[in-house]
C-alpha cells in the first residue's frame, strides 16, 4: 500500500517527522497536512500513516519529558542549545546586515531583529538560574529576599 511507510528511506522517515511537525505548528487540516507534506515530500503519503507519525511523535515526547525529568544534564543542555540558537541566528543577522549594504530596509530589519535576539538571550540567561535549580543543578546566585521573605522581616521589625 502506497504511503504507508514501509517504503521511505530512513532520511525520508525524518523529514517526514519534520513535515508532520511544521504542519501541526502550522494548525493544518488533516488534508492540508496531506498536502503540505506531499508537495515537499513528493512521495504519497497515506491519512492513516500520518496519523501514525502523530501518534509516534506524541509518544515519543513524552520519551523526551521523562528523560529530562531524570537526567539534568540532559535538561540543562536543551537550555544551552536555546542559547546557542540564538547566537546562531545573530550571526547569521549579521552577516545578512553587512552583506546589504545597498539595501537600508534590510539593514534596518535586521538590526530590529538582532535587538529581539539580544532580549531573547539576556532573558535566557536571567532565568538561567532558576533554570538550573529547576534542573536540579547548583544555583551561584545570591541570596536574595523574595517578597514574602522581605514583608515578614518589614512586619518583624516594625512590632
Amino acid at each position: 500500500m502506497a504511503g504507508n511507510g514501509n517504503h521511505y528511506t530512513y532520511r525520508q522517515r525524518e523529514y517526514l517527522k519534520q513535515l508532520v511537525i511544521e504542519a501541526e505548528v502550522q494548525r493544518f487540516t488533516m488534508e492540508e497536512s496531506l498536502a503540505y507534506v506531499h508537495a515537499k515530500l513528493k512521495l504519497p503519503v497515506s491519512e492513516r500513516y500520518l496519523y501514525t507519525i502523530k501518534a509516534r511523535l506524541k509518544r515519543g515526547a513524552a520519551d523526551r519529558l521523562d528523560k529530562l525529568a531524570k537526567d539534568r544534564s540532559a535538561y540543562i543542555a536543551e537550555f544551552f542549545k536555546r542559547i546557542d540558537e540564538v547566537k546562531t541566528y545573530q550571526k547569521e543577522l549579521w552577516l545578512r546586515y553587512h552583506l546589504s549594504r545597498d539595501d537600508a530596509a534590510i539593514q534596518v530589519s535586521c538590526i530590529r531583529e538582532l535587538h529581539q535576539l539580544s532580549i531573547t538571550l539576556a532573558n535566557l540567561y536571567e532565568i538561567m538560574p532558576q533554570f538550573t535549580r529547576v534542573a536540579g543543578a547548583v544555583s551561584y546566585e545570591t541570596n536574595i529576599p523574595d517578597n514574602n521573605e522581605e514583608a515578614q522581616v518589614t512586619a518583624a521589625g516594625s512590632a
